[in-house]
């Protein structure tokens, strides 16, 4: 949608945009006069954290927490029962009493801009066992993190600035005070934990040492010489095993591999193979006799005494080194078994000395158990020591962790959003929500207003604007209204026959119009029998055919007219088939079914039938008009559409939907006999035609 679409919406609409402006400026008027400005007085508290004394011990020290969490607990401390119960305290001695109306004080516009929201602890829920007065104070608190640092921003809002005033210096006093005093009190505690703590590893220190000494007396010390000398033992062994291991693992590879070979040539591919002396020596002497013995088969037959000879020596040398390969395989087999044997050797020497290690240690347990609890109560009792002293010297210089940083003041300007600011936001939603309620009206009326409207929306052509008449169906006769409008539509038709279209039949046929509608009660019929009239007043020879054999017009009944169902059957002779109506005009004739046929044979004898008979009724008329079902409802509108020179789609002012006149010309379109214009049936009347009550036929 562009502006320019949006604009002409609104020029339509512009009643109901009025009305809907109007309205809820109303309304904004009503909610603003309940709206009372408020004032908020802002404090700010911070944190110090306090750096850990220098000390000689290795005592830890308390972190500093995760500062999301630590502010997250203070903002809930601040509006804590305990704090607000203190507020309470200090604001009933200045006089300032909450009654219950204050829980309703925010009213519904403050509520939508957030103003009478603040933090809610988890321990806020309102209780029949807190104090009201409290939880008015609560809802009246507004407390949040600046960024990312430990400062804490406290707001309270109210009606009255001066109290605002009042109600922030005493949160943010009493807050401060219960933290400070708070700190106090846990150092107090940490000491004496510390000092019941001191205690006790004293008391256990005693008990070691007389517990150590009374085993000296009694067991005496073993010597550390022959503990040494074991573990000497036990590292060479280690080193001895792990030596042993890689050479067993080799020897097994290289057995896996000899196990592996299926051939003297992969048996001489081993490496350890191809390094012995004596087979390296008869290979080089086997390859030197078969390039001999190649060089004598070029000049000697087999039978040669040299060639008998040198293939003896090649055969002796094939069985030493067949022997000397055997030597060596055993040989890698029994290297094999070997390097096993020593690893199962070096590991029984190893378990052997490491059990023979446990067995002093067992006797060593006693002793360095009693040592090492001797060494770690003393330890206990010079940190416990060392962090008594540093609290003691703490809490004499103790100094407080949460800082008042802003100071509140009486604030000067109500918080947003004032009355100004409500009547600029009441008049802006006013407009957008006018406007909404003018495109969703303009939206959901699908009805045609106009003929700018099929304009628009259809782009073709309105051969014809037919202003509203009043139905009689028992005459023939037009008004003077609707005949000047069927003037203009029989003009624009004329001049349709002089264009050259392959649809135009030869010079001296009828010209076949054939007349449409999307739905029932949109003027289709009406309109064919007016313009066949108009027509035969004209002095063409007119037939007016009916095509709907489903539901046939009002004068199918009337004695004397054949009936067109008897002639598309073929009961009936075309050449009788024409009876004139003479009541109205000589030159109007009417051929219609008498009476109503089954959906499927009506579609038979139109698709079958119809077309013939139409091209024989054109060497005897000057005009044929086909009034047609709607397309709609049934398919045959469109195999109609099909035979007419000219098509007309009849469109109801305030009446036809347009979705179902696109869907009627989709229809049409997909069967190439789009209609060549429209006719506005029920028109606004111009008032360049005259008026006078008309009679028509149809409906």
């Amino acid at each position: 949608m562009t502006i320019s679409d949006l604009v002409g919406i609104l020029y339509r609409r512009r009643g109901v945009f009025a009305v809907s402006f109007v309205a809820l400026l109303m309304m904004a008027s009503v909610a603003i006069s309940f709206f009372s400005p408020v004032y908020k007085s802002f404090a700010s508290v911070g944190f110090v954290r306090e750096e850990p004394a220098t000390t000689q011990t290795d005592f830890p020290k308390a972190v500093w927490p995760n500062a999301a969490e630590f502010v997250e607990t203070r903002m809930e401390m601040i509006v804590g029962n305990e704090t607000l119960s203190t507020v309470m305290s200090i604001l009933r001695g200045q006089g300032i009493i909450f009654s219950q109306e204050a829980n309703a004080r925010g009213n519904f516009l403050r509520r939508i801009f957030g103003n009478d929201q603040g933090f809610i602890a988890s321990d806020a829920k309102v209780s029949d066992e807190i104090d009201k007065d409290v939880e008015a104070l609560r809802r009246r608190i507004d407390v949040e993190r600046i960024g990312n640092s430990t400062v804490i921003q406290i707001g309270v809002t109210d009606d009255d600035p001066e109290r605002a005033y009042q109600i922030v210096s005493a949160v943010a006093e009493s807050f401060v005070w219960l933290r400070n005093n708070e700190l106090r009190r846990g150092m107090d505690n940490q000491l004496t934990v510390i000092q019941r703590q001191l205690d006790e590893a004293r008391k256990r220190l005693e008990t070691v040492e007389q517990r150590h000494a009374d085993w000296e007396k009694s067991s005496g010390n073993i010597a550390d010489r022959e503990r040494e000398l074991i573990l000497e033992r036990i590292y060479d062994l280690n080193a001895e095993l792990d030596t042993a291991f890689q050479e067993k693992e080799a020897a097994r590879m290289l057995f896996e591999k000899r196990q592996a070979v299926k051939s003297s040539e992969e048996l001489l591919a081993l490496p350890d193979i191809a390094k012995d002396d004596q087979v390296r020596d008869l290979q080089v002497k086997y390859e030197v006799l078969q390039q001999n013995y190649a060089e004598l088969e070029q000049r000697y037959q087999p039978a040669h005494p040299s060639m008998v000879r040198i293939s003896g020596e090649i055969w002796s040398v094939q069985q030493t080194l067949a022997k000397a390969l055997e030597r060596s395989a055993r040989q890698i087999d029994f290297g094999n078994a070997n390097a096993q044997a020593r690893y199962e050797l070096v590991l029984k020497q190893l378990v052997r000395w490491k059990k023979e290690l446990v067995k002093k240690h067992e006797a060593l347990a006693g002793q360095g158990v009693l040592e090492r609890d001797v060494e770690e109560a003393k330890r206990t009792v010079e940190l416990l020591g060392a962090r008594e002293q540093e609290l003691l010297s703490s809490i004499a210089e103790l100094k407080p962790d949460t800082l008042l940083l802003q100071l509140p003041s009486v604030p000067l300007y109500p918080e947003f959003p004032r009355k100004n600011d409500l009547w600029i936001a009441g008049v802006l939603v006013a407009l957008l929500v006018s406007v909404l309620i003018v495109i969703l009206r303009d939206y959901f009326d699908q009805a045609i207003r106009s003929d700018e409207d099929l304009k628009r929306v259809f782009l073709l052509p309105v051969l014809g604007r037919v202003p509203l008449s009043r139905d009689d169906s028992q005459h023939l006769e037009i008004g003077e209204t609707t005949e000047e409008a069927l003037g203009h539509l029989i003009v624009l038709t004329e001049m349709m026959r002089t264009e050259p279209d392959p649809r135009q039949l030869d010079a001296g046929k009828a010209q076949v119009i054939c007349v449409g509608s999307a739905s029932p009660n949109e003027g289709k019929s009406r309109l064919s029998a007016q313009l066949a009239l108009s027509y035969a007043r004209r002095g063409f020879k007119t037939l007016l055919l009916d095509g709907d054999l489903r539901r046939p017009g009002h004068l199918s009944s009337i004695a004397g007219i054949p009936d067109l169902s008897d002639v598309l059957i073929g009961e009936e002779d075309i050449s009788v088939l024409v009876s004139k109506v003479t009541k109205v005009d000589r030159n109007l004739d009417y051929l219609g079914a008498r009476d109503g046929l089954p959906g499927v044979l009506a579609t038979q004898l139109i698709e079958s039938r119809f077309g013939a008979l139409t091209e024989i009724m054109r060497s005897s008329y000057d005009r044929i008009v086909i009034d047609t079902p709607p397309v709609l409802m049934v398919a045959d509108s469109v195999t109609l559409m099909r035979l007419a020179d000219v098509r007309l789609m009849v469109v109801r002012n305030n009446f036809s939907r347009r979705p179902d006149v696109m869907r009627a010309l989709d229809q049409f379109g997909i069967a190439e006999c789009s209609p060549d214009g429209l006719v506005l049936m029920a028109a606004d009347t111009p008032k360049t035609y005259g008026y006078r009550t008309d009679t028509v036929w149809g409906t």
